[in-house]
């Protein structure tokens, strides 16, 4: 037809959401996420630099007054001597890794970045029974519903239609 133009609009996209209400072990992290986020994997996969930039001001925005450290928990574990993400995706070619890590300290066995190098870096850092930092989730949005940053569908905290300004 002519005179028509057309456009592509990306039919999801990935979001990083910071959850300091999600406590105890890499798992329970993992799980948390899921329960909240079923569009996601779970905790957050990194796997581009443009997901790393993403993640990073999710990261840079988290809540500063939860007495937890200052890092956000991806969803990539150590296994033996290598590392796999949660959602059973083997560690690809995106890596971000800091100078010297991962390290062979101290028994460590889960990944966080936050405040160390330049803020982007990971680290292998605590363990899967106590990892450092706030659970990163990653959801994807689809384009068509929205839910509310804790995890409810839109919808289920009530609406403002019919009510007036003050």
């Amino acid at each position: 037809v002519t005179g028509v133009q057309t456009c592509a609009l990306p039919i999801s996209q990935s979001m990083f959401v910071v959850r300091a209400d999600f406590d105890g072990s890499v798992d329970a992290m993992q799980a948390a996420c899921q329960s909240a986020y079923p569009a996601g994997p779970g905790l957050a996969v990194i796997e581009s630099a443009e997901d790393m930039a993403k993640a990073q001001a999710a990261c840079d925005a988290r809540p500063t007054d939860t007495g937890k450290p200052p890092h956000c928990v991806l969803g990539l574990r150590r296994n033996g001597n290598s590392f796999q993400w949660m959602d059973g995706q083997p560690h690809g070619s995106y890596r971000n890794w800091d100078a010297g890590q991962p390290g062979a300290c101290c028994g460590e066995t889960a990944v966080s970045f936050g405040t160390w190098g330049d803020g982007a870096q990971w680290h292998d850092a605590g363990t899967q029974e106590s990892p450092t930092g706030m659970a990163l989730c990653r959801t994807t949005w689809n384009g068509n519903s929205f839910q509310w940053m804790d995890g409810q569908p839109h919808g289920s905290h009530g609406t403002m239609r019919g009510r007036r300004r003050a």
